[in-house]
């Protein structure tokens, strides 16, 4: 080998030494002190990018969470329907057939805390009143078409008196026919809500 004939001496063990890169235009024979240092490099490069890896993923899993939780209702959502329930009742249970029947209605919260229902007419408690072969036989109320509310406290009751019509009317005659004398089935409900409540039996008479 001659100077500047562009090929790098051997090493101890007989074998041609691997080129350095050229720095500021020097050439450095590539030893295995040279290799050995240069793979401890890599590897330690490699395991430094592994751990910047894993916190850029730690951090963009919190920073997700923060922002999730930047997102959450400042305000508990019930997913359960409120406890309420309703009642019907008449009195005297016996009436004449025909007649105009006070139905004294009743909603009550069993809520721990005050509940409020929203409408999409001003009727809210109402009832319906069924035969003894389940044909519903009450008219349709008539609401007004406004967006109204009713609000319970807790434990809080509310009683209202309706009046029902023991007759049916007949278009034919332009006129209200007495229903069947027998026994009817009254039962309160919250428009839109629903809370049918437990049936009250009245007996018509003629």
């Amino acid at each position: 080998m001659t100077p500047g004939d562009g090929r790098v001496p051997a090493g101890r063990d007989g074998r041609t030494a691997r080129r350095a890169p050229k720095l500021l235009g020097h050439t450095t024979p590539w030893t295995r002190r040279h290799e050995r240092t240069y793979h401890e490099g890599v590897v330690a490069g490699h395991q430094g990018g592994i751990k910047i890896s894993s916190f850029l993923r730690i951090t963009a899993l919190f920073v997700s969470l923060a922002i999730a939780g930047c997102l959450q209702p400042t305000e508990p959502i019930l997913s359960q329907t409120p406890r309420l329930s309703t009642t019907a009742e008449v009195s005297p249970q016996a009436v004449i057939t025909g007649s105009l029947v006070n139905v004294t209605l009743s909603v009550t919260n069993h809520e721990s805390h005050t509940v409020t229902l929203g409408f999409r007419s001003t009727c809210q408690l109402l009832y319906v009143v069924h035969d003894w072969r389940g044909i519903k036989v009450s008219e349709e109320f008539l609401c007004g078409a406004m967006q109204t509310g009713l609000t319970l406290k807790a434990g809080e009751t509310r009683r209202q008196t309706s009046v029902w019509r023991a007759a049916r009317y007949d278009y034919g005659q332009h006129a209200y026919v007495p229903l069947t004398p027998g026994l009817y089935r009254i039962q309160a409900t919250l428009a839109e809500h629903g809370y049918l409540s437990r049936p009250f039996v009245v007996k018509l008479l003629e």
